[in-house]
């Protein structure tokens, strides 16, 4: 009995230690923090790194997107809408990607971003 309360034991942590590390990191560092959240889901535009911005624009904030390990569901279409709902949260207009690394064999299998949040002035 208690061989197999710690063989549920170790398996359960096993699992635990598993789901945790199947999702990626996100680091948000706000500069700008007065803007009003909007709804998830809301209209924003995206500039792709070297894309120009021909509206005035102020830096609500940075955020970092990278592999946590054994990360899963860390595709273009995953990371692109976890930066995207934060940047509704955030307030921003527009999100603007300045480093975008894409997996590759032998290290992460994972899309890693940086970008900023943009509020337009106009």
């Amino acid at each position: 009995m208690k061989r197999l309360y710690l063989n549920r034991l170790i398996v359960m942590s096993i699992l635990l230690i598993v789901f945790i590390s199947c999702t990626t990191s996100i680091k948000y560092t706000a500069l700008n923090p007065t803007e009003k959240s909007k709804p998830i889901g809301c209209p924003l535009d995206i500039y792709m790194p070297q894309q120009e911005i021909e509206r005035q624009t102020k830096v609500l904030g940075t955020i970092f997107i990278v592999d946590a390990g054994l990360t899963i569901g860390c595709g273009w279409e995953a990371v692109l809408k976890q930066a995207k709902e934060r940047a509704c949260t955030e307030g921003a207009d527009a999100v603007q990607f300045y480093d975008i690394k894409e997996p590759f064999a032998g290290g992460s299998s994972c899309y890693q971003i940086q970008a900023h949040f943009l509020k337009y002035l106009d």
